[in-house]
């Protein structure tokens, strides 16, 4: 079976669960081939078929990163090689000594070059049948366009669009902004980091910086991040919050120049020594009907798309009221 990069195969389906719960760590090219063979999946029947893919869509795949190319030969070698070794840790129900013994899936039962029968070169993909409970006769799946991946420079982009899409399309029938706690062990382990980027320092500069920027640049989601913390001050969790970029709240908009800096970039507490600082409290005080007003167009353009209690709320209000007084009072 040879299947073409067009426009019909761009969606891939997988199932949530795999989503959610799988562990593996892919370079950004081999997740792009691989959503774009998904998405050349029939989820309808029982078994896989074997599809037979002429390098030269491959190449096109491939090329798209415009990272430096190698050559086609040298390239589809490095490419084969490496997908055929590596393996999906995935948690299963056995228990030994209170802790749940860890599967290992192979992608791929083969990856063998060959010709077609119009004696163009090809690689034949056969994936491993183990994978069928992820890929076919799919119950709650997630719809991947694979269009949106296309421009991503990082791995952890791909695989945490991938995550936060199966966790908002469960939801977006009952709420239109959907929140999510992860600790930070847990997204560790999902992209299968061991030692790498120990410190949340690096974590977040190298892993959810790039995915939270790319996700928002490049896709139909929309991501806000909030580091909650333990009582030692180290991050332990983040929460979420996701959407679609067309519900997006517009809290940049009604930022001051001080308050322009990212909501991902800030914590409930460093909101609130800000509102100290701002002394919001004496502004609502001294100028009661500014303070009214600036509430008033924070819900207007907030509607019912955002909780109150979320960070970007509280913080849309202080912008909206430290622009008022720096125009109408000076600094």
């Amino acid at each position: 079976m040879s299947r073409s990069t067009t426009v019909q195969n761009k969606i891939a389906r997988i199932e949530n669960v795999f989503l959610e719960k799988a562990q593996y760590n892919l370079t950004v090219r081999e997740q792009k081939i691989m959503l774009f063979l998904v998405s050349n999946i029939d989820p309808r029947q029982k078994n896989f078929r074997t599809q037979i893919i002429p390098v030269k869509e491959l190449e096109a795949v491939l090329k798209h990163d415009m990272k430096k190319w190698g050559g086609l030969y040298v390239e589809m070698k490095k490419f084969a090689r490496s997908i055929s070794k590596k393996q999906i840790t995935f948690p299963t129900d056995v228990v030994i000594d209170g802790q749940p013994l860890e599967g290992y899936i192979n992608w791929f039962s083969s990856v063998v070059p060959k010709r077609n029968e119009d004696g163009l070169v090809c690689i034949s993909f056969a994936f491993a049948p183990e994978l069928k409970h992820f890929l076919l006769k799919l119950k709650q799946f997630a719809r991947i366009d694979r269009s949106e991946v296309l421009e991503m420079k990082s791995f952890y982009s791909i695989r945490f669009y991938q995550l936060f899409k199966a966790i908002y399309q469960k939801q977006e029938k009952y709420r239109t902004v959907v929140y999510k706690t992860i600790s930070v062990a847990e997204l560790r382990a999902m992209l299968e980091l061991e030692d790498k980027y120990t410190k949340f320092t690096e974590f977040r500069r190298n892993v959810l910086n790039p995915a939270h920027a790319e996700i928002n640049k490049y896709t139909s989601l929309h991501l806000d991040m909030e580091f909650q913390r333990n009582s030692k001050r180290q991050v332990h969790a983040v929460k979420f919050m996701i959407c679609h970029r067309d519900d997006v709240p517009k809290q940049l908009s009604l930022l001051g120049d001080e308050e322009k800096r990212s909501i991902s970039e800030m914590t409930k507490e460093e909101i609130l020594a800000r509102s100290k600082k701002f002394e919001i409290t004496h502004f609502k005080k001294k100028y009661p009907g500014a303070y009214r007003d600036a509430v008033k167009k924070v819900r207007e353009t907030f509607g019912d798309k955002i909780d109150p209690n979320h960070p970007a709320y509280m913080n849309s209000i202080v912008g909206q009221c430290h622009t008022w007084f720096v125009e109408n009072v000076g600094k």
